[in-house]
């Protein structure tokens, strides 16, 4: 498995794709781009905060394509999952993208907060 597929290895070394994964390699561009852009939108929370709720709608969807592939792999060749590392690196993804909604959300809510104040 790497970023332009699944492929099945044989004893000759003739590999074969199994399925293509174009689709989550550019879901994954996709959110890098995403991410470095919300960086730069630190002094406009609002619309850094909508960029954070779809990042992490595209995790969630990007988690869910991976998982349907893994079974159906799995599934249709009889292949064992062996979990590794590398697996949990879009949850990982996922929990800090749910941290920093709810961190530039209290931002948000902390300014507003002064702004009552004046």
């Amino acid at each position: 498995m790497n970023l332009r597929g699944i492929w099945q290895s044989s004893g000759t070394g003739n590999d074969e794709m199994i399925r293509s994964l174009i689709p989550q390699s550019g879901i994954m561009i996709l959110i890098l781009i995403l991410c470095i852009t919300a960086l730069f939108l630190f002094k406009k929370r609002k619309i850094q905060l909508k960029l954070v709720g779809v990042i992490i709608l595209l995790i969630i969807v990007f988690i869910g394509l991976m998982l349907y592939h893994l079974f159906w792999v799995a599934g249709k060749y009889q292949a064992d999952l062996v979990p590794g590392y590398k697996m949990f690196i879009p949850l990982l993804i996922l929990v800090f993208g749910i941290l920093a909604y709810r961190g530039i959300k209290r931002d948000e809510n902390l300014v507003r907060s002064y702004d009552r104040l004046r």
